[in-house]
């Protein structure tokens, strides 16, 4: 069972957000869906998808896009993945032609906020084959293709897992964080870690 342990700076792990880690890593190998890890502000989205990219660093080339901060998909793509311009045109061809035969995973973060210009452009890499992660609330703002999605929910910490989660974070402070407390920081942000990290921070002040 993976450890509930946490030092200031890494990423937490829980038994929940383990075996959802496992079937994204399964989904993004092998499923032609639309993924969509979905969760409210603050629930550690995109620090998830930073462990999964870890996990799959050597097997596929990967963008990280931030919807409603990127205008031209194909160029935020030619500089990630160290391509001139040109080749990215005809897109998204180009570019899976650039690659050899590599996999190609686009993240797009603060999925809710796609304008209809980079929706279709994923849409279209997308369907030649490019996969395809998005991180959000659920919603697709503009999104009118027939794309098939598969949502898969990041859940909250549960009550110990937040105690642990708190005590990691405060370091040498750790004393500080009673169970009292931890429970209590724990309704309130209900089991999120951004929450709680802010919470945290007010408390050791």
């Amino acid at each position: 069972m993976p450890s509930e342990q946490a030092t200031a700076g890494t990423y937490f792990d829980t038994p929940e957000r383990a075996e959802r880690l496992q079937l994204l890593l399964h989904l993004v190998r092998n499923a032609g869906e639309v993924i969509y890890l979905r969760a409210p502000s603050g629930a550690g989205k995109t620090a998830f998808a930073h462990r999964l990219l870890d996990e799959i660093a050597d097997e596929m080339a990967t963008v990280w896009l931030h919807a409603g901060q990127v205008d031209d998909v194909p160029a935020a793509a030619a500089d990630q993945l160290g391509l001139d311009a040109e080749q990215t045109d005809p897109w998204p061809e180009a570019v899976l032609d650039a690659l050899n035969g590599q996999e190609l995973l686009l993240v797009v973060d603060n999925a809710d906020q796609l304008d209809l210009a980079a929706f279709e452009q994923l849409a279209g890499m997308h369907a030649r084959g490019g996969r395809l992660l998005l991180l959000g609330r659920g919603g697709l703002a503009q999104a009118t293709g027939d794309w098939d999605v598969q949502f898969v929910d990041l859940p909250p910490f549960e009550r110990q897992q937040t105690a642990a989660f708190l005590r990691g974070w405060a370091g040498d402070d750790a004393g500080r964080i009673s169970d009292d407390m931890a429970s209590a920081l724990h309704l309130a942000a209900r089991g999120m870690p951004g929450p709680l990290l802010a919470a945290l921070n007010e408390v050791l002040a």
